[in-house]
């Protein structure tokens, strides 16, 4: 068996929902913890909205863990070493 780890490839609003069912939460008793709504939380969860860092540091600190667990749940080790990794999507977009 390889010693390898793998690295799952999550969106912001899949690490949410992950978080959330791990607190055994629901999206209105995280979003009175966070001072969002049910439904920004189930538009974050599902992708209709963005993260974006002010909103993630406030649902890390009622889910108790780090910003960058909700701000970039796809990072690896790696990326910051210079090695070149592939363009997301929304990059591509931003770059034309």
């Amino acid at each position: 068996m390889s010693k390898e780890q793998k690295w799952a490839n999550i969106t912001p609003g899949e690490a949410l929902r992950e978080l959330r069912e791990l607190h055994s939460l629901t999206q209105a008793e995280l979003g009175k913890r966070s001072g969002a709504d049910q439904a920004t939380i189930s538009a974050l969860e599902s992708g209709r909205k963005s993260m974006g860092l002010d909103r993630a540091s406030r649902l890390a600190k009622a889910l108790g863990v780090h910003p960058a667990v909700l701000a970039f749940p796809d990072w690896t080790p790696g990326e910051s070493d210079g090695r070149k990794r592939p363009a997301k999507a929304t990059e591509v977009a931003r770059a034309a």
